[in-house]
C-alpha cells in the first residue's frame, strides 16, 4: 500500500491537495418515452363483410325460421304448392345453407388473420424487449459514468509564491499536507528541509513514503544529536555572535530588551574572538563562565590556558554594573542549556567533539527532517530559536536549496519569521510556514507579498473570525421579509314591509211595475239594500348578504454583504480540509480542498487541475 501511495503522490507536478467537483448529474433516459405501443392489425375487408353478414343473419334467424315455417305451411295448399316450394327452397339456401358456407370461409380467414397477428405480436414483444434493454443499458452507462467520472482535481499554486502560509490545523492535518505537498515537491527532484518544532513528528508519514521511493531521508533530533550537525563552525565570529544573541533575545519576545540584546552580542563577540579552534556551545558557555569568574580550569576542561588568560584579561575591563552582571548571568545560563546537552550527553555517547565531521543540514540531499524535543522547556525553546537563527544565516548565505518548511513557527515571533521570509525570497527558496494559531502579531503575516495562504481548522472563534475577514465578504440577494395580509368583508342587510287594506260598501235600490189585465191593473214594487266589507293584509321581508375575501402576499429581497465563508465553517472544518486564498494572474481565487493523501489512491482523480 505504501508503495502504491508513494507512486501516486511522488509526481513531478506540484500538488497541495485535491479539489472536489461534483460530476455532471445523471441525465434523463431519452428512451423512456419511446416505449413500443401495441396496435391490433386490421381485419381483412372480406372477413369484415362476412362477419357483418353473419351477425345480420343471426339477428334475423328467428324471423326467418318463422317465415320459412309459414311458407312451408302455405305450400301444402295445392294451388300454392308449385309457387311457394321454389321460393321456400331459394330462401332456405340463402338463409340457412349459405351462412354455413360463409362460416367455413370465416374460419379460414380468421385462421390466416391469427397467423398474421401472432407474427406481429412476436415482433412487438421483441421491440419491447429491445426497448427495455436500451433503457437498462443507458441507465447502467449513466451510473457507471457518474461513478467513474473524475471528481477530484489536484490543486496547484498558479501564482508560484515564494512563501506559503498555513494557519490553523492539527498535527494530523499538517502531516497529511506535508505528505501530499512534500511528495510532489520531492517528486519534482527538489530538496526539502523540514524544521519540526511541533514535537508530534509531522514529517513521519512523508519520511516513510520518501524512503519507499528510494530518496535519501536524513533525520536529526535536537538537542540530543546536536553534535551531528555543524551549526556554528561555518559561521564567522560576527555571524555566530549575532546568531546566538538573536536566539537569546527571541526567548524574551519583547522589544524592551533591545539594550540587553546589544550587550549579549558584544559579550558573545568578545568571547568568540578570544577562542581558538572549533566552536561549540560547551566552549562558548565556558568562556562566559570565565567572564563571570565562575570557571574552574582543569586539565580536561573545554578551554585552553591561553584562552582562559585572554578571557580573564577581558573580564577585568567589564563594568560591574548590576545590569551587566545580570545579563551576563542570564546569557551564560542560557548557553549552558545547550552546552550540557551537546557536551555531556554527546561525550557519553560517542566521545567525539561536537560539530566535527558532519555536514550542515542545509546541504543534505533529499528529505531532511530536523526535529526538536526535550523535557526541559527552556532548552527546547532555545534550541528552536538557535535553529531558526541558523536558518536565517544559511539563507542569507544562499546555502539551502529547494524548499524549507517550518512547522510550529508560532513562538518564533514576527521579526524572526519576516527575516526568514526576506532571505528565503532572496535565495530563491520556497518557504512554507505552518502556524497553529492566528493571533497577535502573526496576523500581519497573512496575505503578505508573494505569498499564498492555507486556512485549516481554527477552533477559536476569534481566530476563525479573523480568517473569515481575510477571505472576504460578498454581495448577494437574500429573502429578508415576507408579508401576508388576509382580509374579509361581510355585508348583510334586510328590509320588511307590511300593509292592511279595509274596504266597505253599501247599495240601495227600488223597482215599480204596473200591469193591466182583464182583472184590472196590478201594481207591484220592491227594493233592496246590501252592504259589503273586505279586509286584506300584505307582508314582505327581504334579506341580503355578501362576503368578500382578500389575501396579499409580499416578498422583499435585500442586498446583503456577508462572509463568503462563515467563521463557524472554519471552526468545523475536517482535519485535512483547507481553504486556499491566493492572488494569481487571473485575480483572487478561493478554493476549498482536502489534503488527505489517500485521495490519490481513488480512481476518479485527475492529473490536471480543474480549468478555472
Amino acid at each position: 500500500m505504501n508503495m502504491q501511495l508513494a507512486d501516486r503522490l511522488f509526481v513531478p507536478d506540484e500538488r497541495w491537495g485535491f479539489e472536489f467537483r461534483e460530476p455532471e448529474p445523471i441525465r434523463a433516459n431519452p428512451y423512456l418515452d419511446q416505449e413500443p405501443v401495441w396496435q391490433e392489425p386490421p381485419l381483412p375487408e372480406e372477413l369484415v363483410d362476412l362477419l357483418q353478414a353473419q351477425q345480420e343473419a343471426e339477428a334475423k334467424r328467428k324471423d326467418r325460421i318463422r317465415y320459412m315455417i309459414t311458407m312451408l305451411a302455405c305450400a301444402t295448399l295445392p294451388p300454392l304448392m308449385f309457387i311457394l316450394l321454389p321460393v321456400a327452397a331459394w330462401f332456405g339456401f340463402q338463409w340457412f345453407i349459405r351462412p354455413n358456407l360463409n362460416k367455413q370461409r370465416i374460419d379460414q380467414l380468421q385462421h390466416e388473420y391469427r397467423k398474421v397477428r401472432d407474427a406481429a405480436f412476436a415482433q412487438y414483444q421483441v421491440a419491447v424487449q429491445n426497448w427495455k434493454q436500451a433503457v437498462a443499458a443507458y441507465d447502467e452507462a449513466e451510473r457507471r459514468r457518474w461513478e467513474t467520472a473524475v471528481s477530484w482535481y489536484p490543486i496547484r499554486l498558479v501564482s508560484a509564491p515564494s512563501r506559503v502560509d498555513v494557519f490553523g490545523g492539527t498535527p494530523e492535518g499538517w502531516a497529511s499536507l506535508l505528505a501530499t505537498a512534500g511528495g510532489s515537491l520531492l517528486g519534482a527532484r527538489q530538496d526539502l528541509v523540514l524544521l519540526d518544532f511541533t514535537e508530534h513528528d509531522v514529517g513521519g508519514g512523508l519520511a516513510a513514503l520518501t524512503a519507499v521511493r528510494g530518496i535519501p531521508v536524513n533525520r536529526i533530533a535536537l538537542p540530543n544529536e546536536l553534535h551531528r550537525i555543524d551549526l556554528l563552525a561555518t559561521a564567522s565570529t560576527d555571524e555566530c555572535a549575532e546568531l546566538l544573541a538573536e536566539a537569546v533575545h527571541g526567548l524574551r519576545q519583547s522589544t524592551n530588551h533591545a539594550d540587553a540584546r546589544a550587550l549579549h552580542a558584544d559579550l558573545l563577540n568578545a568571547v568568540l574572538q578570544r577562542l581558538s579552534g572549533p566552536l561549540s556551545f560547551t566552549r562558548i558557555a565556558a568562556g562566559l563562565a570565565v567572564l563571570q569568574g565562575a570557571y574552574e580550569p582543569s586539565g580536561g576542561g573545554p578551554l585552553h590556558s591561553a584562552e582562559v588568560e585572554r578571557l580573564s584579561a577581558y573580564a577585568g575591563t567589564l563594568g560591574q554594573s548590576e545590569f551587566t552582571l545580570k545579563e551576563l548571568r542570564f546569557l551564560s545560563n542560557t548557553l549552558h542549556l545547550l552546552a550540557v546537552d551537546g557536551g555531556a550527553r554527546r561525550m557519553a555517547s560517542d566521545g567525539t567533539e561536537p560539530g566535527t565531521g558532519y555536514d550542515s543540514p542545509w546541504n543534505l540531499r533529499g528529505l531532511t527532517i530536523v526535529a526538536t524535543f526535550d523535557n526541559n522547556r527552556r532548552r527546547k525553546e532555545f534550541t528552536d530559536h538557535v535553529l531558526a537563527q541558523e536558518l536565517v544565516r544559511a539563507l542569507s548565505n544562499r546555502e539551502p536549496q529547494g524548499v524549507v518548511v517550518v512547522a510550529g513557527a508560532d513562538h518564533l515571533g514576527l521579526q524572526t519569521l519576516e527575516a526568514i521570509t526576506k532571505y528565503a525570497r532572496r535565495a530563491d527558496v520556497r518557504l512554507v510556514l505552518l502556524i497553529e494559531h492566528l493571533r497577535g502579531e502573526l496576523q500581519q503575516l497573512m496575505g503578505g507579498t508573494d505569498s499564498a495562504t492555507f486556512l485549516m481548522c481554527l477552533r477559536n472563534h476569534q481566530e476563525a473570525t479573523t480568517a473569515a475577514d481575510y477571505i472576504g465578504r460578498g454581495f448577494r440577494f437574500t429573502l429578508s421579509q415576507i408579508t401576508e395580509q388576509v382580509g374579509r368583508t361581510l355585508v348583510t342587510g334586510g328590509a320588511e314591509s307590511w300593509g292592511v287594506q279595509h274596504q266597505e260598501g253599501e247599495s240601495w235600490g227600488s223597482s215599480w211595475s204596473t200591469s193591466r189585465g182583464p182583472d184590472g191593473t196590478t201594481k207591484s214594487g220592491g227594493g233592496h239594500h246590501s252592504t259589503s266589507e273586505s279586509w286584506s293584509r300584505s307582508w314582505q321581508e327581504t334579506r341580503k348578504w355578501a362576503t368578500a375575501d382578500s389575501e396579499t402576499v409580499g416578498r422583499t429581497m435585500s442586498r446583503v454583504y456577508e462572509y463568503m465563508v462563515e467563521p463557524t465553517t472554519l471552526q468545523s472544518l475536517p482535519t485535512t480540509a483547507f481553504i486556499l486564498v491566493e492572488t494569481g494572474p487571473a485575480g483572487r481565487r478561493i478554493i476549498a480542498g482536502d489534503c488527505n493523501p489517500g485521495i490519490a489512491l481513488l480512481d476518479n482523480v485527475s492529473d490536471r487541475p480543474w480549468p478555472s
